[in-house]
């Protein structure tokens, strides 16, 4: 299963990203991800935070809990193609609803984590 920075670091080899790329882009100091890599450190939360909105594709369940598949499954719309954007508040409104949805979510899963390196 591994833990949740060896996923980053999967996630980041999978797109062709090297660890130096991926701390630049979190905005993290050279060196956090590979000194953590090795057993020397621990990631913050923050960082694990930054990388859920940078690689929104990654799966949640997947980054933090190693379970199903890496990248989201792109989910077909339910709407037809034609629909005029600017007539069809109804569907902001739902992706509205979505996006909350998901920063709940990614909360919960947060908070989990928190409470798990807790009891460690």
């Amino acid at each position: 299963m591994g833990s949740i920075l060896f996923r980053m670091s999967e996630f980041a080899r999978e797109q062709g990203l090297s660890i130096n790329k991926l701390e630049a882009t979190l905005g993290a100091s050279k060196g956090v991800f590979a000194k953590a890599l090795k057993g020397d450190g621990n990631t913050s939360t923050q960082w694990v935070e930054k990388f859920c909105s940078i690689y929104n594709t990654v799966s949640p369940e997947w980054l933090l809990l190693g379970e199903g598949e890496m990248l989201r499954s792109a989910q077909p719309s339910s709407k037809p193609t034609d629909t005029h954007p600017s007539t069809d508040n109804t569907e902001i409104e739902q992706l509205r609803q979505e996006v909350q949805r998901l920063k709940d979510e990614k909360i919960k899963l947060l908070e989990k984590i928190i409470s798990l390196q807790d009891t460690h």
